[in-house]
């Protein structure tokens, strides 16, 4: 039977036929299901297509209805056709209550049993004889002759014979040691098949049929009739757990007793798994017995494991499937309340008038459908399910409806009417406190029957109760949980993402302009397959933000960064030309350090801050690659074109056939451009193939010989992409790719330098990204050594999972042991040393696992609205490697966040019900306007400043939808859209798959934690799958938040500096007083004359410096008659310059003018000073991330291709002597090094594998 969530799957009950047989319906031939309209059979269809079952014989999982029906036939035929008849029976004799727990346990013990006994009625083939004095006959020597005369026309064939007989003989004893002398064994008669002697040897006289006797060891079945897999396919088959109790023993099915022979009498040693004995039921009133006779078919206490059946989902059931859903679910709530006394029918009559009254007054509340019955029973066990069903809710047509909702159960004093709803779901730690309250209840039933009874009548007849709020007690579609209102920490706000140029920014930093970095999705698939594969491409670890910063440093205008220029605001014009010259930055990174400069503007007003692009870095600034951060992706390009051929020359990645494509493709426009594509083909052939042969040298033969340095990888490069343009999906890009990267004059000796120059400016960051992302989709299914390598991990990891499992089969039984034992015990700690033991190295396996799964990441789950989550450290990511001997973790993080992905187009219209066009017009208008302008236009949601949402209707009016305190408007029935744009907010909201969020801090990820509901499908597997990894995803966090401190305390640092280098108002003050002082003409004349005496004295002072020192000089020299007269003219110029000077203080008023003027210029020297240092701490605090980013860029090294061929790889690494199977690490070394790490001093034995 067919399994759904490890349970076998019932279908449902045939519907009654329609009173018109003349219509046509929708049938599913596989089930027998029929359906009046298309929506019903369409919704059933699609749930018998999700790869959600199991096929219960072969164990495989994730398959479709259909396909584990088609599997269980293929392997129920097979069994049948070639699992031997004979054979069965004592089999299942044997599995019949073993003892043996474990499923592959008991196949090995069957086989090793069974492979070496034959029983009566079995065909078997003799052996070929060892020794030539056998007794035994051999086909050969009776049918060599037989077969030479037709030896033309008959090929030989083993003779099959039937066991007649069989005889057992005991084991003989020695009678004074009692040891075995002879162990037992059996002998067999042996006669020749009817089949076999009627046809190919029929030309016996008589047509006679020989037998013989022979033992175990001269005749063997046929190999395919006994194999494991016939074993326990038959055991899936015959056997199920003969009760419910953990532990309990195997048991053939109650349908293969008679056929075997057997009972299901217990044996006396395993009493103790048996069910208990169900309790009798309460015989009801007359009344009743009509109603439980139609309602009730099966009794509720009914034990049998066929109970445990999964009940597949339906529209609409009968009214038989409905009862039995209603029993099953009654049932669940009956197991967990006492007996109760019985109420009298006066009682009764009243309570179903209260109901009756009640459900006319509550109909807004809703009633369960069918199918949400359905899948409330059809879960599994991760809730209890609880539905309250009034047996007043039959109407004339015998229809049943049904209420989701949970109350408080019943009490034996008629008190329903009195029960309380609860908005909230009901914690576990609540139930106790709830069953005390009715014990208490039920104890006092009778004094309290009457006081019930008045209070809920004087409620009636007063006023009506409110509504009952319904509370999921089982897990249901997310959107059809209650709506709560908006999360209260404002989540999505909190969110970081990539925009155009790269840069990290939070989604709120410009609201009305959201630009993000379209082809995000093609670099995460590339980092994860770059470090999921190093070792098979020789490529050493390197976290995200290194494989950005590498990616950005192609550009020769990220490699100076940006510079921050302060000014004066002055009104004379002496910086208009270089404003001409200035080119402001439209970069957004560091927007805290940005926010800072731009604030400055608002807040001083006298001085400006202006944050510009520095001039594009030299061409030799960008040839020299080894120092300017982009030889990670030199080397990332490198170790993929090395996998298309090998160093003996056979093309290791070779494309299908299939793929490839002669034919013009169509445009947008629906036109074919195989024209155009010729046309430009022909002008660039002559100069791609002059590129693809630079100095005599063709390309592969370039890559053969793994000549990669000097810029050669890109011809290398040209070459594949030339080989890959007749693929359809890449024949446009790379046709864009050879025009902007072939040069246009092609020099004999600069040519690999061009390529270089014109990849690094003519290619934008999509471009670049989109070349990278073409190798690795190629080498990713083409490539022979991507497969193996898949195929060896796997290996490696069911060794390492068989490992684990060990462990934790040992852990569970050291734990057992532990708990028997006190703390006083002398052995306690002991054994919980050795139970700590055990829990490391099962979490160091669980952590291998992960390290060494290079199979397709999967996301961690989805929220309510289609967004997935991922942590991409979930598979195949090895944090350390080996250098040298010794491990390392210098990057110790790998993207050190979680991934918020948008939903796809066809999620959207499933899950928000909203149309593609509705889609692409919100994308359309949030890329030019923003998110917000988008989602009122389309959608007609908004909110004000005040943070209400209203909802826009088509006649202008508005509805609000939640108020500031985020509470929903009751009266409203929110669309899941809606409900989606005030969760996430319209400057957040996610309606785009190419759009990625990442959530930087682990508190803000606890944020959406606590916001996901457990109760909702998607979410609760969400938690679920974190739970598992949440302790390594803190980790992860954790880890890039280290690295990143040292740059939030650096900018600490720097922002203290900046501090002390503000400038004060009275600084200012001077420094302005000039311009704002000339108001008159007079003024104007007067500070003119004294500008001109401040310039003549300074002109004085400097020539008088001068003077001093050709004094000074010629004093030292030898008093001759010319140095002394030189000497005396000097003097003579210096006494005229101070008599100058000093007539032009004295016109001065009395030494005022000294003072203003030596305060004057110490105040401009001073800003001078304070300006040239705040643009130096400004321009290192927009910068200094970047920088540091490219620091630690540049500091990469290829340690993987350095320790096994002896070079980085664009240094035209190779094998060499070492030859092309140089072995890194097989399954054997690689298993003995993990289990080095746990308590295990010796590894299982494994068979050799390739190395990868």
């Amino acid at each position: 039977m067919v399994l759904y969530k490890r349970k076998p799957i019932i279908l449902p009950d045939p519907r009654p036929l329609p009173p018109d047989l003349n219509i046509f319906v929708w049938h599913i031939d596989e089930t027998g299901e029929w359906f009046p309209t298309y929506e019903e059979y369409i919704e059933r269809l699609d749930f018998y297509t999700r790869h959600h079952f199991t096929c219960e014989i072969t164990g495989t999982s994730c398959l479709t209805f259909f396909e584990a029906l088609d599997s269980e036939e293929s392997q129920f035929k097979f069994v049948e056709e070639k699992f031997p008849l004979k054979l069965r029976e004592p089999i299942a004799r044997f599995l019949h209550f073993n003892g043996i727990r474990r499923l592959d346990a008991l196949v090995e013990q069957v086989y090793s049993k069974f492979k070496n006994d034959f029983f009566p009625g079995e065909i078997v083939y003799l052996r070929k004889a060892k020794d030539s004095n056998s007794s035994t006959p051999q086909p050969h020597e009776e049918t060599s002759a037989e077969l030479s005369t037709n030896s033309s026309s008959h090929t030989y064939q083993q003779k099959p014979y039937i066991i007649k007989e069989k005889v057992q003989f005991n084991p003989t004893y020695d009678p004074v040691t009692n040891e075995v002398l002879i162990p037992g064994y059996s002998k067999y008669m042996l006669v020749e098949d009817d089949a076999s002697s009627s046809s190919s040897f029929s030309h016996r006289p008589n047509n006679s049929k020989r037998s013989f006797i022979a033992d175990q060891s001269q005749f063997y079945r046929d190999r395919s009739t006994f194999t494991k897999h016939l074993i326990k396919c038959f055991f899936k088959i015959t056997l199920q757990r003969a009760s419910t109790k953990m532990g309990a023993p195997w048991c053939v099915k109650k349908e293969y007793l008679m056929m075997y022979g057997l009972t299901m009498d217990w044996p006396e040693d395993m009493l103790k798994f048996k069910d208990d004995e169900p309790a009798l039921p309460q015989l009801s009133p007359p009344s009743q017995v009509k109603h439980l006779a139609v309602k009730d078919e099966v009794p509720l206490n009914n034990n049998d494991s066929s109970n445990n059946n999964e009940i597949a989902p339906v529209d609409e059931l009968s009214d038989k499937s409905i009862s039995k859903e209603m029993k099953q679910a009654k049932k669940k709530q009956t197991n967990k309340k006492k007996k109760k006394p019985k109420k009298t029918k006066e009682d009764k009559e009243m309570e179903m008038e209260v109901e009756t009254e009640a459900e006319t007054i509550n109909t807004s509340v809703g009633k369960m459908e069918a199918d949400d019955l359905n899948r409330a029973v059809m879960n599994d066990n991760d809730t209890d399910i609880e539905v309250d069903i009034d047996e007043d809710s039959i109407n004339k047509k015998g229809t049943k409806t049904k209420k989701r909702k949970k109350t408080k159960e019943k009490e034996p004093n008629n008190n329903k009417k009195k029960k309380k709803t609860k908005k909230d779901k009901i914690s576990e730690s609540d139930k106790p406190e709830i069953d005390n309250k009715e014990n208490k209840l039920e104890n006092n039933n009778d004094q309290s029957e009457v006081d019930a009874r008045d209070v809920v009548e004087n409620k009636v007849e007063s006023t009506p109760a409110p509504p009952p709020v319904p509370v999921i007690t089982s897990i249901v579609d997310d959107l059809k949980l209650p709506y709560t209102g908006p999360p209260k920490s404002g989540t999505f706000h909190h969110l970081y993402y990539y925009n155009e140029n790269l840069e990290l920014i939070p989604i709120t930093s410009n609201p009305n302009k959201f630009h993000y970095f379209k082809d995000f999705q093609k670099i995460l698939q590339i980092y994860q397959f770059l470090n999921t594969f190093n070792h098979q491409i020789f490529l050493s670890y390197f976290n995200l933000d290194q494989f950005i910063t590498s990616l950005k440093c192609t550009d020769p205008s990220e490699l100076n960064g940006e510079l921050v220029k302060i000014t004066l605001n002055r009104n004379d014009e002496e910086d208009v030309d270089d404003d001409e010259n200035e080119v402001l930055s439209t970069w957004e990174r560091n927007p805290r350090i940005r926010k800072l400069i731009n604030d400055k503007n608002t807040c001083q007003g006298r001085i400006t801050y202006k944050i510009l692009k520095s001039e594009d870095a030299s061409d030799d600034v960008l040839d020299n690659f080894n120092n300017n951060g982009s030889a990670l992706l030199i080397e990332a390009f490198v170790s993929l074109l090395r996998l298309f051929v090998n160093e003996e020359g056979e093309w290791t990645c070779v494309i299908n056939d299939d793929y490839l494509t002669n034919k013009g493709f169509i445009d947008k426009n629906g036109t074919e451009d195989e024209d155009d594509d010729e046309e430009d083909s022909d002008e660039l052939d002559p100069i791609i193939e002059k590129c693809l042969n630079y100095r005599n040298v063709n390309w592969v033969e370039r890559l053969l010989k793994r000549q990669f340095n000097n810029g050669h990888w890109l011809i290398i490069l040209l070459g594949i992409m030339q080989d890959s343009s007749r693929i359809a999906k890449y024949s446009t890009f790379i046709k864009d790719f050879k025009l902007k990267v072939l040069p246009n004059d092609i020099s004999s000796t600069q040519l690999p330098r061009q390529l270089w120059r014109n990849f690094c400016t003519q290619l934008s960051l999509s471009e670049k990204v989109t070349a990278l992302w073409i190798l690795v989709d190629l080498v990713t299914n083409y490539s022979n050594d991507i497969k193996t390598a898949v195929d060896d991990s796997m290996d490696l990891c069911t060794q390492i999972r068989s490992e684990r499992f060990r462990i934790s089969r040992d852990l569970k039984s050291e734990s057992v042991r532990l708990s028997t034992l006190k703390e006083e015990d002398p052995t306690y700690l002991e054994q919980k040393e050795k139970v700590d033991l055990l829990q490391r190295d099962k979490n160091t396996l669980d952590k291998r696992v992960m390290e060494h799964d290079l199979q397709r990441l999967k996301h961690l789950g989805l929220d309510r609205y289609g967004n997935r989550y991922f942590w991409f450290d979930i598979t195949g990511i090895q944090l350390e490697e080996e250098v040298d001997g010794n491990k390392t973790s210098s990057s110790n993080y790998h993207t050190g966040r979680i991934w918020v992905q948008g939903p796809s187009i066809s999620t959207a219209e499933f899950i928000l019900n909203i149309t593609e066009q509705e889609i692409k017009k919100w994308m359309k208008i949030s890329s030019d306007n923003g998110k917000i302008a988008a989602t009122r236009e389309v959608f007609g949601v908004y909110r004000d400043d005040s943070g209400v949402f209203y909802q826009v209707l088509d006649n202008d009016t508005q509805v609000e939808l939640v108020n500031s305190e985020g509470v929903f408007n009751s009266l409203l029935e929110l669309t899941p859209i809606q409900k989606k744009i005030i969760d996430e907010t319209p400057e957040c909201l996610l309606l785009d798959e190419n759009q990625w969020y990442s959530i930087e801090n682990f508190d803000d990820f606890s944020a959406f934690i606590d916001w996901f509901d457990t109760w909702g499908r998607k979410e609760h597997d969400l938690l679920r799958q974190y739970k598992t990894v949440s302790q390594l995803i803190e980790d992860s966090f954790k880890k890039r938040h280290i690295s990143l401190a040292i740059l939030d305390e650096k900018e600490i640092d720097l922002l203290k500096e900046f501090d002390k280098n503000e400038f004060f108002e009275r600084e200012l003050d001077i420094e302005l007083n000039e311009t704002q002082r000339a108001e008159t003409e007079d003024d104007r004349k007067h500070l003119e004359e004294e500008k001109e005496q401040e310039t003549t004295l300074e002109k004085i002072d400097n020539d008088l410096d001068d003077l001093a020192d050709q004094i000074m000089k010629l004093d030292d020299l030898s008093k001759t008659r010319k140095n002394l007269n030189t000497i005396a003219q000097l003097e003579q110029e210096r006494d005229d310059l101070l008599a100058r000077r000093q007539e032009i203080v004295n016109s001065q008023s009395l030494g005022a003018r000294i003072l203003a003027r030596s305060e004057k210029k110490r105040n401009k020297q001073l800003i001078a000073n304070k300006l040239s240092k705040q643009t130096e701490i400004l321009t290192d605090l927009l910068n200094y991330r970047h920088f540091v980013m490219m620091d630690d860029t540049i500091k990469w090294e290829n340690h993987l291709s350095k320790e096994f061929l002896g070079a980085p790889l664009r240094k035209n690494a190779s094998f060499g002597k070492r030859g092309p199977n140089i072995r890194l690490y097989s399954i054997d070394e690689k298993l003995k090094n993990i289990l080095d790490e746990t308590s295990r001093t010796s590894s299982p034995t494994v068979m050799t594998q390739s190395s990868i």
